[in-house]
C-alpha cells in the first residue's frame, strides 16, 4: 500500500497549497504563489511526480519510447510498431497499426511499390493509426506522409493501458491520463484515514476522461516479449523529436532483431486475424 512516506514531492506540494492536475497527459503546476513554474525544475521532476501519482491511485502509466516499421505476421503486413515504457517498472507495452511502407506512385526516381526510406511510413484517414494519433490531441503534421518526423512529440504525454501478459495493449487503445487536484487530495487524506481511495474519477463537467482503476499487471514474460518485438529506430541510434533527428540512446538496452528474421509470431496472431 502506498505510503505518504513515499510521496514526498506530491505531498511537500499538496500541502503548500499548490494545484497538482493531469489534463490530457501532461501534468499541470499551478503553484499557490501563482509564481511559473521553471521548465527546467519541471522537466526534471515531472516523471517523480507522475510516478508517484500513480502509485497513489494504483494505476498503470506509460510514457512512449520510440516507433519501428516493418513487415509483420505470416502474410508479411506493412506495418508500424509503437512501443512504451511503464513508468514504474520499465517494462515495454506496445501496439501494432498498418501502415503503407512502399511507394504507391512513380516519379522520375523512383517506381511504385519500391520501398520508402527507412523508418518512413504513410497512412490514410481510415486507418487506425490516423483515429489514434486524433486521440492524443496532439498538432497533425501537415501531409498524411510525414508522421515520422512526429512521432517524438508522443513522449510529451502520459497515457493508461490495458495490456496483455506479453505486453501488447489490447485493442490497439490508449487513454491520455486525466486526474484532478481534488481526488489527489482526496486520495492522500484517504491515505491518512488508512483507507486509500481508489473510486473512479468522475469528472462532472465533462471536461477530463475518466480513467478506469485496475491491478497493476504482473507476470509479464518480459523475456519473450524482448525476443518477439520489432526493432525500435532508437536502436539505431536515433531517435525523431517533431521534425528534428537527433541522437539517442536507448532506456532498455535489448538485442536487436531483423523483423524479416524473427522466428516467434505469437505475438502477431492478433495482426493476422484483423
Amino acid at each position: 500500500m502506498t505510503t505518504l512516506n513515499n510521496t514526498p514531492l506530491l505531498k511537500k506540494l499538496c500541502n503548500k497549497g499548490d494545484q497538482i492536475n493531469i489534463i490530457n497527459g501532461r501534468l499541470s503546476l499551478l503553484p499557490l504563489s501563482k509564481k511559473e513554474v521553471p521548465q527546467s525544475w519541471l522537466k526534471q521532476n515531472e516523471n517523480i511526480l507522475i510516478s508517484e501519482i500513480a502509485e497513489l491511485f494504483s494505476i498503470d502509466v506509460y510514457t512512449y519510447n520510440c516507433y519501428s516499421t516493418g513487415f509483420y505476421g505470416k502474410h508479411k503486413s506493412e506495418g508500424v510498431t509503437l512501443q512504451f515504457l511503464n513508468l514504474a517498472t520499465g517494462e515495454e507495452a506496445f501496439m501494432i497499426f498498418n501502415a503503407h511502407l512502399l511507394r504507391t506512385r512513380s516519379t522520375s526516381k523512383h517506381k511504385a511499390g519500391e520501398l520508402l526510406p527507412k523508418g518512413q511510413f504513410r497512412v490514410s484517414k481510415n486507418m487506425r493509426f490516423y483515429k489514434w494519433w486524433l486521440s492524443t490531441k496532439l498538432k497533425q503534421p501537415p501531409r498524411l506522409s510525414s508522421f515520422h518526423s512526429y512521432m517524438g512529440n508522443l513522449k510529451q504525454l502520459f497515457y493508461t493501458a490495458n495490456v496483455d501478459r506479453k505486453g501488447q495493449i489490447l485493442d490497439k487503445k490508449t487513454a491520455l491520463l486525466n486526474i484532478r487536484h481534488q481526488d489527489i487530495i482526496a486520495s492522500i487524506q484517504g491515505l491518512n484515514d488508512g483507507n486509500l481511495h481508489t473510486e473512479n474519477i468522475q469528472d462532472t463537467d465533462n471536461r477530463h476522461t475518466t480513467i478506469t482503476y485496475k491491478e497493476n499487471v504482473v507476470g509479464f514474460e518480459y523475456q519473450d516479449v524482448q525476443a518477439n518485438l520489432t526493432t525500435c529506430e532508437n536502436n539505431h541510434g536515433k531517435r525523431l523529436n517533431g521534425s528534428e533527428v537527433i541522437s539517442n540512446t536507448l532506456l532498455i538496452d535489448k538485442q536487436i532483431v531483423n523483423p524479416k528474421e524473427q522466428s516467434h509470431e505469437e505475438w502477431l496472431n492478433s495482426w493476422d486475424n484483423a
